[in-house]
């Protein structure tokens, strides 16, 4: 509603749930030249949730979310456990 309003900026907001909630903010850079396991998840899913997966690794896979507080992503654990 603080961005609708102009009250706060896009980035501004961003970057106070990066810190508010202890998670990186995602960069231009982060993001993957090419789709990232592309067999896990559907175009749809991915849409609909709002998330882009971004490395697919030993350590685990990591995405991007637009909104970190929307449950409709379950199991999420924010890289955490």
């Amino acid at each position: 509603m603080l961005v609708r309003l102009g009250l706060v900026s896009e980035r501004d907001m961003a970057l106070a749930f990066s810190h508010g909630l202890d998670l990186p903010l995602v960069e231009a850079a982060d993001f993957p030249q090419s789709s990232v396991a592309p067999d896990l998840f559907s175009p749809r899913f991915l849409k609909d949730a709002s998330v882009l997966p971004l490395r697919d690794d030993a350590v685990g896979l990591t995405v991007a979310v637009a909104d970190p507080t929307d449950a409709f992503v379950p199991g999420l654990d924010h890289g955490r456990g």
